[in-house]
């Protein structure tokens, strides 16, 4: 143990990422990571703390996956590290947000309109992917690949059983801009 404040050292944590246990060590490294995480997360422009909730998870688990791949050099201390690859995932984060002009599935209604939608656009933007579903189960598939589980250009080409990336690309604009199209015309011609 490192000091009277700190409940485990350097190297218990180092030694609980790589072989897994125990799971009191890495809950604690999880809250001090997440705690020294705050002000970076704040900082990068991500308004909800359910974000930010996210982006410092998703960050945990790729430190923890790098650790017990490639071990740790010491140059820096975990906690530095881990904030760094914190950095780097909210950066990723915000990048997928800015190139996506549509709604975002993944967040909550709530969360939603506190963005400035209001009911009406959310009910029609649900209609018309329900819709979508029943008309174009492919367009569909695509969006809810691309949107909810945030699936690469080359993981979809399996599952499109299309020959490259480049037209999943094209087929993604084009299911984009037809959905679009529906829920601008929902919106304003009804």
């Amino acid at each position: 143990m490192t000091n009277s404040m700190e409940l485990y050292s350097e190297s218990d944590y180092l030694s609980a990422l790589v072989q897994g246990a125990p799971p009191r060590i890495l809950d604690d490294l999880y809250r001090r990571g997440e705690q020294r995480a705050a002000n970076v997360l704040s900082s990068t422009g991500i308004i909800h703390a359910a974000d930010r909730t996210e982006v410092y998870h998703d960050a945990f688990v790729r430190f923890w996956q790098q650790v017990r791949k490639n071990g740790h050099d010491g140059c820096a201390s975990l906690f530095t590290y881990l904030v760094g690859v914190c950095r780097n995932t909210a950066r990723e984060f915000l990048r997928k947000r800015k190139n996506t002009s549509f709604v975002d599935p993944t967040t909550t209604w709530f969360e939603q309109a506190d963005e400035g939608y209001d009911d009406s656009t959310l009910r029609v933007t649900q209609a018309e992917m329900d819709r979508l579903k029943e008309e174009d189960e492919r367009c569909h598939t695509i969006i809810q690949l691309t949107f909810f589980e945030n699936r690469r250009n080359e993981e979809l080409v399996s599952v499109l059983d299309v020959k490259n990336p480049k037209v999943v690309a094209v087929l993604k604009s084009r299911c984009m801009d037809l959905l679009r199209k529906r829920i601008a015309k929902r919106m304003f011609h009804e």
